[in-house]
């Protein structure tokens, strides 16, 4: 107390200080909010559920800095126009056997507005290294002069980092909104009958992955004559060891149609000697 009654320069050091810190609290804001929407662009989920398995892409963004969360922003999530955004890429264990919805967001600019934003957030990153790295080399606090002019600095500066900030909040704002609407549509009938008239088609199946293939392939490695293999011994034992894999789950009506609908194998057809009945044999195509 002694120190702010005996040195006039205190006081205004003190709201230096404070204003200072509102800066830096604000830009902690923003650092906060683009890290939060640049962790939820993409999101990949089960089927209806809600919510894709975000942890180790929150947890990758949060030690970033912010020029190189800003640099995601722009690069990723503000895109031009006519465009093809190039959607960062995430390592989900994902089990080919089930339907896996991936969404991701975008705001769109004409070419020369996304420029002009990628110089403002270029310059908001230059302002947050200076207050950070260069404010007492270049303000000297400890006289009168220099507590007025950084004061007058940091006035400017607040007014662009809280314009930054409301501009990024309006944006995270309606994108959540946007995606509330999103995991509501996912979670209707609608969308659920989608998806069972889409897999019944045969659409959105990654055959090469799947695992109903994978066990059709196992089989050739055992059952393999001259390079075919019987559909029925595959049969048999795929639903001895995996009885869960089904042509159904799949949206076939039969072992040929899964066959069929992957294009990954030949299929011939042969008669039994002592029957007559036909036995079908297969072999992944070269």
């Amino acid at each position: 107390m002694s120190e702010i009654q005996g040195d006039p320069v205190t006081p205004l050091r003190l709201e230096v200080q404070q204003k200072l810190g509102r800066c830096m609290m604000r830009l902690q804001q923003y650092e906060l909010l683009v890290k939060r929407l640049v962790s939820s662009q993409v999101t990949i989920a089960q089927s209806i559920e809600a919510e894709g398995a975000q942890t180790k892409t929150i947890k990758d963004v949060s030690t970033k800095t912010l020029g190189q969360v800003v640099g995601e922003l722009t690069g990723s999530i503000l895109v031009v126009e006519n465009s093809d955004p190039n959607d960062q890429e995430i390592d989900f264990p994902i089990d080919p056997s089930q339907i896996w919805v991936r969404s991701s967001f975008h705001l769109v600019f004409g070419a020369s507005e996304h420029e002009q934003m990628k110089a403002e957030l270029a310059e908001l990153v230059d302002l947050r290294n200076d207050l950070v790295h260069h404010f007492i080399e270049t303000y000297d606090v400890w006289s009168e002069n220099g507590c007025h002019a950084a004061d007058v600095y940091l006035q400017e500066c607040y007014a662009k980092i809280d314009a930054h900030f409301l501009r990024l909040r309006g944006w995270a704002n309606g994108i959540q909104n946007t995606m509330a609407i999103h995991a509501s549509f996912m979670a209707s009938a609608e969308f659920e009958l989608f998806l069972d008239e889409m897999l019944a088609d045969g659409q959105g199946i990654d055959w090469p992955s799947s695992e109903i293939v994978g066990l059709l392939r196992g089989a050739e490695l055992n059952y393999a004559k001259e390079g075919w293999t019987s559909l029925g011994d595959a049969i048999a034992n795929i639903k001895a060891s995996h009885p869960d894999q089904t042509p159904k789950k799949y949206g076939c009506s039969s072992w040929r149609h899964v066959i069929h609908e992957s294009k990954l194998f030949e299929i011939r057809k042969t008669p039994t000697a002592a029957s007559g009945d036909v036995q079908v044999w297969y072999r992944s195509r070269g």
